[in-house]
């Protein structure tokens, strides 16, 4: 097995250092740092190759709060694009347009996770995101949906949509 590398500073490093399959422990904290999606977008943490699995200490403490105002359009807390086989765990996201964005993601897993005062929805799989597993999550207080899932054998098990403004799921 390949040691740990040393603790960075901020989500968008530990993303460029990154390899396919790896792990990305974040300790308890606010991750309030960004990076660029395109030229109209940014998020919280860019997930930008396969099977990454990005795990916190507990979604109450480990959470990522993009520094921009949640009205703004394309802030998304974690966004991931055309992705495969990958794992966010215990983290919570406020403060984004979308808190959790897959588009055209399959076979992956959000266990654990919350989301919460964010403009738009608090988890949103679109876009050919299909076969992916959502389990013990929260979406609390989102102007869209708490869950939207656009496409098809996308699985919620065990989790809760509260007081979102359009809909639940």
């Amino acid at each position: 097995p390949q040691a740990p590398l040393a603790p960075v500073a901020c989500t968008p490093q530990a993303m460029q250092l990154a390899t396919a399959g790896d792990t990305i422990f974040l300790d308890a904290g606010i991750y309030d740092s960004y990076m660029a999606v395109s030229a109209t977008e940014t998020a919280g943490v860019h997930i930008t190759k396969d099977s990454i699995s990005l795990i916190g200490v507990d979604s109450g403490v480990t959470i990522i709060d993009p520094p921009f105002d949640s009205n703004v359009g394309g802030l998304y807390g974690i966004y991931a694009t055309t992705r495969a086989n990958l794992l966010i765990k215990n983290i919570g996201v406020t403060g984004a347009q979308t808190g959790i964005f897959f588009y055209d993601v399959e076979r992956s897993t959000l266990r654990g996770d919350s989301v919460t005062l964010c403009g738009a929805h608090g988890f949103l799989l679109a876009y050919n995101s299909e076969t992916n597993t959502v389990t013990g999550c929260v979406s609390s207080r989102n102007l869209g949906n708490g869950f939207r899932m656009g496409e098809y054998n996308n699985t919620v098990t065990q989790s809760m949509a509260v007081s979102n403004v359009t809909a639940g799921i």
